[in-house]
Parts: structure tokens; C-alpha cells; sequence
């Protein structure tokens, strides 16, 4: 990995030249009818049996082994934007266990018998096995780290190392790219830039928008746009007023869009979100609006294309271009596929969007094994 995981960007004529050569090298001219294909909260890991089957049945589609193998051929490549391991059952570890009393041996009887592995590695070597898989497709893979990924904490986020995914790293260099968090790559001649969702999250703790409700008892919807202030505002900031105003919370998607129009990607940090700290210049800076902007693990999905001005005047898309213009940038919510099931296909060539959804029956007792598992988290 490089010194910096996230190192700051330039306007520098060395940095042109080097993405330059990764367009190059990943293609700059597109192939009509290219998508890639954007996941998040694969929950490789987890003793659900109806998301390994939805595993499976995403893994048959983008391989084309389905009936819709001429959709699941175009994908060229996949993008896991975080979320791809479970939080490890520490409490499992073989050998580690800190007490030996009667309570923690039956807690570990019971998690043997629900299907939670001992292993604290087992999630990350079924993820390995799993995206093995995509890659002898043919499928170039990228890897966002996230929360519960071996890597530094602090943003950004280094890659993961290939002794942890050792399968996948014999691939050629290239074809599985061990990426950082935040995810910033030329595909296909677009620029492409996302994260694994926790600075959108983080933000939604501090921003709100604010109602303009006339009478404390008016019985309206406080969630109509046409009752509330777009403008971002601190939550529990600024001057009391006459009229109650109650702070409603942004949706992922404008969440995502504020941060766009910050032109930054950790505003909360170091804040909250914790991040690297540099002297020489911010790495969280927006100095070129991308051609596709997505978060991960968000609770559904969500898109909109927005037009925003250039910041710069060089693009990986077309080279040259003049300041004062304005660029569409595809903006995504990815949802986390733990939860719905579903993945993000982005066509390249139109910016065009679409979801496919995978969908499994899941029995009784695995519901019950699921919420006991959930409360011994918890607890």
C-alpha cells in the first residue's frame, strides 16, 4: 500500500499523467452497453441461510448462468463498497475466552449449535472464497473496506492486506483491486468515487432540515418539502422562534448530495468520523466532480442525477474542459444487501440505473436464531 491510504489530490502535471495512464490502462473508451455492478452489506459470515442463497443466486446472474445471461454479461465490474463481513463473534474465540464460568461455556454451546463459527476468520475467508468466484468469471472485482474490515479505523481507510484474502490476491494485479475507503477509480473512461457509507451517516447525527410549522397542534406530515426548509441546519442551532420548528432528518440520498456540494466527503471529521490527519493538504476534498458519486450501506435504495459545475478543467471523460460548465454526476444510495437483497447496476455508457433484487424464503427458526443473535450483540 502506499504511505498514505488516501493520498491528497493534485492539479500537479504529475497527477494528470497518472490518471491518464489508469485511463489508459482501464480503458478509456467505453464499451456500449458496460455497467458495473454496485454492492454493499454482502454479510459474508452470517449463519443466514437465505442470504447465502441470495449470495448464490447474485453470483449465477453475474456470471451468466441465469436466464437473463445477457444482462448478467454485461457486467464488467463489481464493486463491494463495505459492509462485506458480519462483526466477528468475539465472544466465540477459541482459546481467548477470558472466563470460564457456566453462562459463557452454555453461550458458546448455544452459538455452536445456531451456526456462528468460532472462527472469528471465517468471515473473511467466505468473502475471499466468494469473490474468488467473481474473479474466475471474469469479473474485475474492487473492495471497499468498512466498519468491521481489519484496517485502520481513522479515515481514510487503508486496503485490506493480501495475507487476508489470499485466494483473490493470486489473481492478476489488476483484476482484484484491494481498494481504500474512501473509493476514487477511473471504469470505463467514468470517474467513480463512493465510500462504504459511514460519513453519510455520521452527517445525518449533526444536519437536519427544519419545519416551518405555524402552530405547535398543525396535524400536517412534517416530512413534506413544501412544509420545511431545504438548507441544511445544526441540529438544535440557532435562535429560538416564535413558530415551533422541529428538525427533520435528511434522506441518505440528500445527505450524499450536501457532501457533493460541500465538495468534501468527511465533513464531520475528525469531529466525529474519525480521519488521518495530515499538515499538507485535506484528502477529503472533492477537486473534480466524478462521474458517479454512491454510498454504501444505506437502508434502501435511492438515485438521482444531479448537475453540478465543474471544479476543474481536466476530466478523465473528455480531457479539456471550460470552467463554468456543468457536469451530470449519477448520485447512488446503495443498499445494503443483507438487508434487501438488492445490487445496483450503473450503465457507463447513459449514466442510466437499474436494481436487481434476489429474493429467498427464510425459515421460522432461522428468524429466531437471527434475533437471538442480534440481542447477544447487543448485549
Amino acid at each position: 500500500p502506499p504511505s498514505q491510504p488516501f493520498p491528497p489530490k493534485s492539479s500537479s502535471s504529475t497527477a494528470a499523467a497518472s490518471a491518464a495512464a489508469d485511463a489508459a490502462e482501464k480503458g478509456s473508451h467505453r464499451t456500449k452497453g458496460a455497467k458495473i455492478l454496485l454492492l454493499s452489506g454482502l454479510g459474508c459470515g452470517s449463519p443466514s441461510r437465505s442470504l447465502s442463497l441470495r449470495r448464490d443466486l447474485l453470483l449465477d446472474y453475474a456470471s451468466g448462468q441465469t436466464d437473463d445471461a445477457r444482462r448478467g454479461s454485461d457486467v464488467c465490474r463489481l464493486v463491494v463498497a463495505g459492509g462485506g463481513t458480519v462483526r466477528p463473534n468475539l465472544r466465540d474465540m477459541s482459546g481467548v475466552s477470558l472466563s470460564t464460568s457456566t453462562s459463557d461455556v452454555a453461550s458458546k454451546s448455544s452459538s455452536s449449535r445456531r451456526g456462528i463459527a468460532e472462527d472469528p476468520a471465517l468471515p473473511l475467508k467466505e468473502l475471499d472464497l466468494y469473490l474468488s468466484e467473481f474473479l474466475s468469471a471474469g469479473i474485475h472485482v474492487d473492495y471497499i473496506p468498512g466498519r468491521h474490515d481489519p484496517t485502520n479505523v481513522n479515515w481514510p481507510q487503508r486496503p485490506l492486506h493480501p495475507c487476508l484474502l489470499p485466494i483473490s490476491a493470486t489473481y492478476v494485479e489488476g483484476r482484484m483491486n484491494r481498494s481504500t475507503n474512501p473509493y476514487d477509480a477511473v471504469v470505463g473512461g467514468r470517474s467513480v468515487l463512493g465510500t462504504d457509507g459511514l460519513n453519510v451517516a455520521d452527517l445525518g447525527k449533526f444536519v437536519a432540515r427544519m419545519s416551518s410549522s405555524s402552530s405547535p397542534s398543525s396535524g400536517g406530515d412534517d416530512k413534506s418539502d413544501d412544509n420545511a426548509d431545504d438548507s441544511a441546519a445544526p441540529i438544535g442551532g440557532g435562535k429560538k422562534s416564535e413558530q415551533r420548528r422541529r428538525p427533520i432528518p435528511f434522506s441518505p440520498l440528500e445527505l450524499l448530495k450536501l457532501t457533493l456540494r460541500y465538495g468534501h466527503l468527511a465533513p464531520t471529521g475528525p469531529d466525529s468520523l474519525p480521519t488521518y490527519p495530515s499538515s499538507d493538504a485535506d484528502p477529503f476534498v472533492i477537486d473534480s466532480i466524478p462521474d458517479v458519486y454512491f454510498a454504501g450501506n444505506c437502508h434502501e435504495f435511492d438515485t438521482e442525477l444531479v448537475k453540478t459545475p465543474a471544479l476543474t478543467t481536466t476530466t478523465a471523460k473528455e480531457g479539456a474542459e471550460e470552467e463554468g460548465t456543468t457536469r451530470a454526476t449519477r448520485v447512488v444510495c446503495v443498499p445494503s444487501f443483507e438487508r434487501t437483497g438488492t445490487g445496483v447496476l450503473i450503465d457507463l455508457d447513459t449514466l442510466d440505473v437499474e436494481t436487481i433484487r434476489f429474493d429467498a424464503p427464510s425459515s421460522d427458526d432461522e428468524e429466531e436464531e437471527e434475533e437471538d443473535d442480534a440481542d447477544a450483540m447487543e448485549e
